[in-house]
């Protein structure tokens, strides 16, 4: 429900742009506010609002004075209430039943006195409560409002400029390509997500397992069992997940269905920028950055004299060296494209993404041990966020599947939870360890970055698009080969949807020109700037795009609207490429495979407009096959249902084919 309605607020303010300064001053009033601030993600719509209204071009100035606003609203109210009702808050909601938070705010603003209302301001768990409390304690209103408001102004240029600039850089990168600015999206949206899981893991696991401690020998070792038991589970958790995914490589299930769906859907954003920034990424899982980073930490090790560490460490990265390159042998599973010789010629697990999240991991491990957990929560969010993006850089380059990518990933975290059991009971706090862990960190990146600049140009060479169309006779897919190509169609999650009742050897042009004969109507593909036409009153059929639906993650090359539509129904032909092709009169055609559906406008709830696809009836796909049986430049062979296929199939090529069974 929440990112439904923040999908449709945001729609809204990209509609509405003079209405941008109210939403950022609004949103981030609730933010602030006492109750509403733990239920409404105020800070993060702030962040989305401002990314969008400087992209639209809003003066980044008023967003900070809006936002200022705001903030100081939002704090001023909490201040109020905790004046006005003092110690009575105590029995009403929400703090009756969650007393915890108002005891947090209270605790926090006795400990750091009038200062905790600037620092508060910064601190997403304290930062509605705290206003609160010092209204009980009864702080002084003029001290009070000083604070407020040179906290509000800092809160607001750290949250407004950095997604203003960001929102600014979308616009400027949209201008030449906006493939990349979906790239730039998604490595956001990978570390909001890294954010998110690990702050869960530290901030609701870890105190979830009380009841497990009644074999804790002693108050002082809670901690350390509780991280210990946390990190057992984990690894559990991972290794039933890593089962899951082999099961299914080895078993052919929908995962890896999907694989070819995802890879080709990547493909689709490939730009000579995004090559660049993908082929750097994906150097840090290379041999030469992954034997550096691992003779640096070993040697920091050493250096200390820590060899249980280094033990562990050597243990973790060898397994994780011997797993790999053999289980790639035992499964012989092929790459999207052929890159090695050898073991490394096949393609699950990831290497690259297996040592990324074990080296990653171990390195996360010694410099988040005994520290805070902000800096534990932010160490792992960084550590996973870039080993995710490898991954995604090995599905990008198709230098890997999915599949393989979530293999690795999890074989390579597994180690290195299984390394932080080990190493849970070791405290160390002293310099010496934030110097090896500062010092590994800085060696890493150096060797990766100097690496990534010498191998540029080879790796672009080695990883570079390759189409891939596999070649046949026209006399074999008309005998028989047709049945090669899938009945239906397969959407990203691997799942067969509606049947694809037509294979085509033919452009698309000769395709659109015989259903237009007929009446049909060619309509563009929706994409991201059509979100909007979702939103906004109730809506006739003949005003949204049909929906953008995939095909093994490939776009329609060619979607046609019937013309018998009503308010509310339409049938919708649509035409994909296949990746086969075959030789029609001396040309090579690549063959497309189109499905008949109808499409179906409902409403939801008030303001929203929905699109459903369905089957649809025999009469209309009678009426498809006849204006194309029609076409004097296609030629239709009916293909009846079978034990193996239950929908019929008709084959359609271009006119005067020397063979034609």
């Amino acid at each position: 429900m929440m990112s439904h309605f923040i999908s449709a607020f945001m729609a809204f303010v990209s509609a509405h742009p003079h209405w941008v300064g109210f939403a950022v001053f609004a949103a981030t009033a609730m933010e602030s506010m006492a109750i509403v601030g733990s239920l409404f993600p105020g800070m993060t719509m702030v962040i989305a609002i401002s990314g969008l209204a400087a992209s639209l071009g809003a003066s980044i100035g008023l967003l900070v004075l809006w936002c200022t606003l705001g903030a100081v609203l939002g704090d001023g109210v909490s201040f109020w209430i905790g004046h006005r009702y003092g110690d009575h808050l105590k029995s009403m909601w929400p703090f009756r039943t969650r007393p915890e938070l108002l005891g947090s705010g209270v605790a926090f603003f006795e400990k750091n006195g009038g200062k905790s209302i600037v620092i508060g301001r910064f601190l997403p768990f304290t930062r509605a409560v705290v206003p609160v409390a010092a209204g009980m304690l009864g702080m002084n209103p003029v001290r009070f409002y000083v604070a407020n408001i040179l906290s509000a102004i800092g809160w607001a240029v750290v949250n407004v400029l950095p997604a203003a600039g960001i929102g600014l850089s979308f616009a400027l990168i949209n201008e030449s390509s906006s493939r990349v600015a979906l790239m730039l999206g998604l490595f956001v949206v990978l570390y909001g997500v890294s954010y998110v899981i690990v702050h869960l893991l530290a901030h609701r696991l870890l105190p979830a397992l009380g009841s497990l401690y009644a074999f804790v020998r002693s108050a002082d070792d809670k901690r350390l069992s509780m991280i210990s038991t946390a990190g057992v589970l984990l690894s559990l958790v991972l290794v039933l997940a890593f089962t899951a995914v082999l099961e299914d490589v080895a078993s052919g299930d929908p995962l890896v269905r999907a694989d070819l769906a995802i890879s080709n859907l990547l493909q689709g954003f490939r730009t000579p920028l995004g090559d660049h920034i993908m082929v750097s990424i994906t150097a840090l899982g290379d041999t030469t950055v992954v034997l550096w980073t691992c003779v640096i930490l070993l040697g920091s090790l050493l250096a200390r004299q820590a060899w249980r560490t280094f033990s562990l460490a050597l243990l973790a990265l060898v397994g994780t060296s011997i797993f790999v390159p053999l289980l790639k042998w035992i499964l012989h599973k092929p790459r999207p494209i052929d890159l090695y010789s050898g073991a490394e010629a096949f393609s699950f697990p990831s290497g690259h993404s297996a040592y990324a999240a074990v080296i990653l991991g171990l390195i996360a491990v010694l410099g988040a041990r005994g520290r805070s957990r902000h800096v534990q929560t932010t160490v792992w969010t960084t550590a996973i966020f870039i080993t995710t993006l490898v991954g995604v850089s090995r599905i990008y380059l198709s230098a890997h599947w999915p599949s393989d990518v979530m293999g690795g990933l999890l074989f390579g975290w597994l180690m290195a939870a299984m390394f932080g059991v080990f190493e849970a009971k070791r405290e160390d706090h002293s310099p010496h360890s934030i110097l090896l862990f500062v010092a590994v960190v800085i060696g890493m990146f150096t060797g990766w970055g100097a690496h990534a600049a010498i191998s540029i140009e080879t790796n672009l060479a080695l990883y570079a698009p390759r189409v891939q169309v596999l070649n046949q006779s026209l006399d074999n897919w008309l005998g028989g080969g047709w049945q090669d190509l899938s009945a239906a169609r397969i959407d990203l999650k691997g799942e067969y949807e509606e049947p694809l009742i037509m294979q085509a050897a033919a452009l698309p042009s000769t395709l659109e020109s015989a259903l237009s004969t007929a009446g049909w109507t060619q309509t563009r593909l929706m994409d991201w700037r059509d979100a909007t036409q979702f939103i906004g009153g109730a809506k006739e059929l003949s005003q949204l795009s049909p929906l953008p639906l995939l095909h093994n993650g490939r776009s329609a090359s060619l979607t046609m609207i019937g013309p018998k539509a009503s308010r509310d129904t339409r049938t919708v032909v649509r035409f994909w490429r296949t990746g086969r092709s075959v030789e029609v009169n001396g040309e090579r055609r690549e063959i497309l495979a189109g499905s008949i559906v109808k499409e179906r406008l409902t409403y939801p709830f008030y303001g929203l407009n929905a699109l459903r696809d369905g089957p649809t009836s025999p009469q209309n796909t009678e009426r498809v096959i006849s204006a194309l049986r029609k076409s004097p430049s296609l030629r239709l062979l009916d293909v009846p249902p079978s034990k193996t296929r239950q929908a019929p199939l008709w084959l359609l090529a271009p006119q005067g084919l020397q063979s034609w069974k």
